[in-house]
C-alpha cells in the first residue's frame, strides 16, 4: 500500500470515528523546508516526507503515545540532541524524534548512512535502551489505522474539538504483533533493543551520527536582491542571485566590483578573479551568481557612489565618487 493510499484509510478512519474534521490539518510547507536543509545531508525517508507534506501532524484530531508533534518543535528536540553537552542523554543525529511526550520519544532513522532508512524506535530520558517498534513509517500507520478500524480508542474533547485517543496498551500490542511478521530486519535481524550508551551503538548509527552534526553546506537557494540582503541581516547567507550587472571597478588578476539589479533592489558584490566561471563576466549584462553575505549590509544594498534609486531594471544611478566601501557579498560561483 502506497503512503497516499495509508494517509487516505487514516483520515476515513478519524472521520468514522467521529473526530473533528480532518481538514484542519492543512501542511506545514514553510516548515517543512526548513526541516529539510537542517537535516542535510541526512534526510527524512520518503514515506515520512509525504505524510508531512500532505499534513501537519499537530493538527490531526489524533492522539498517539507518544504523541506526533509539529515540525518546528520536532526540529527544535533534534537539534538539542545534536548540540547537547558531553555527559548529557541524546540520541544518535541519525535518529528523528516525529512523536514525544512525557520524555518518551519515537524516533525514526534518516536515510543518508548508506543503509536503509525509516526503521522507528521508542526511546525516553534516563538510561533506556532504543527499542524498535516498527519497520517503517509506513508500518507505524498501519498500525494506528488497526487500533481505530478495530475501536482501541476514546473520543475526548480537548479545545472544543473532538479527538481521538488511542488505547497506548493496546497500539503496543499491535504493533508488537506487527514487528514479528516483519523479522528479520534487513538491518538488525532480530535484535530489537539497543543500549543507549554510544559504545553500543550499531556501527551505521556512529557515521549517520557524524553525517548529523557536521555544519551543513550553506543555503544556496534561489532570492531577490531585496530577500537576501534581508536575510543577512540576520546572519551569514547563501544564495542565488540572478539579474542585470554592471562593472563598478576592476583590479587585473585579482577581482571585479559590479552591482547586480533585479526588480527589488540592486546590491554591490565582489567577483574574484579565481572563482569558477569569472572569466564570463563581461563590462555590463545579464548574470546569475551564487553569492555569500557573510554580515548585514546597508540597508538597501547600495553603495555610498550612487546618486539614485534604480528605478527600472535597465537603469541605474550614475557614479559620483571613486570611493567604495567594502562589498555587501562575494561571488563564489557564476554560473
Amino acid at each position: 500500500m502506497t503512503i497516499d493510499a495509508r494517509i487516505e484509510r487514516l483520515l476515513a478512519a478519524l472521520e468514522s470515528a467521529g473526530a473533528h474534521p480532518v481538514s484542519d490539518a492543512e501542511p506545514d510547507a514553510g516548515s517543512l523546508t526548513s526541516l529539510d536543509e537542517a537535516l542535510a545531508p541526512l534526510r527524512l525517508p520518503e514515506d515520512l516526507h509525504r505524510f508531512y507534506e500532505r499534513l501537519n501532524p499537530a493538527a490531526l484530531p489524533l492522539v498517539t503515545y507518544p504523541g506526533l508533534t509539529d515540525l518546528e518543535f520536532a526540529l527544535w528536540g533534534w537539534r538539542q540532541h545534536v548540540e547537547h553537552e558531553p555527559g548529557d542523554p541524546a540520541n544518535p543525529a541519525g535518529l528523528f524524534a516525529f512523536a514525544y511526550e512525557g520524555w518518551n520519544h519515537l524516533l525514526i532513522e534518516l536515510d543518508g548512512a548508506g543503509v536503509e532508512p525509516g526503521a522507528v524506535f521508542e526511546w525516553g530520558f534516563g538510561g533506556d535502551d532504543f527499542k524498535l517498534r516498527c519497520v517503517s513509517f509506513g508500518d507505524w500507520l498501519d498500525v494506528t489505522i488497526k487500533a481505530l478500524e478495530h475501536g482501541d480508542f476514546e473520543v475526548r474533547k480537548r479545545d472544543g474539538r473532538a479527538v481521538v485517543v488511542v488505547d497506548a496498551e493496546r497500539w503496543r500490542l499491535l504493533a508488537r504483533d506487527r514487528l514479528q511478521e516483519r523479522l528479520p530486519h534487513p538491518l538488525y535481524g532480530t535484535e530489537t533493543a539497543f543500549a543507549e550508551g554510544e559504545e553500543d551503538w550499531p556501527e551505521h548509527w556512529h557515521r549517520s551520527d557524524a553525517l548529523g552534526r557536521e555544519t551543513p553546506p550553506p543555503d544556496a537557494t534561489a532570492r531577490t536582491v531585496a530577500e537576501l540582503l534581508q536575510a543577512c541581516r540576520e546572519g551569514p547567507s547563501h544564495a542565488t542571485l540572478e539579474g542585470r550587472f554592471m562593472v563598478l571597478s576592476l583590479r587585473a588578476g585579482q577581482s571585479t566590483r559590479i552591482v547586480l539589479w533585479d526588480r527589488s533592489g540592486k546590491i554591490d558584490i565582489e567577483c574574484p578573479s579565481t572563482i569558477s566561471g569569472a572569466a564570463r563576466l563581461g563590462m555590463e549584462g545579464e548574470a546569475k551568481v551564487e553569492v555569500e553575505a557573510p554580515r548585514a549590509g546597508p540597508p538597501d544594498g547600495r553603495l555610498a557612489i550612487w546618486a539614485t534609486q534604480v528605478a527600472e531594471p535597465n537603469a541605474i544611478g550614475d557614479v559620483i565618487d571613486v570611493t567604495v566601501p567594502q562589498a555587501v557579498a562575494l561571488i563564489v560561483r557564476v554560473s
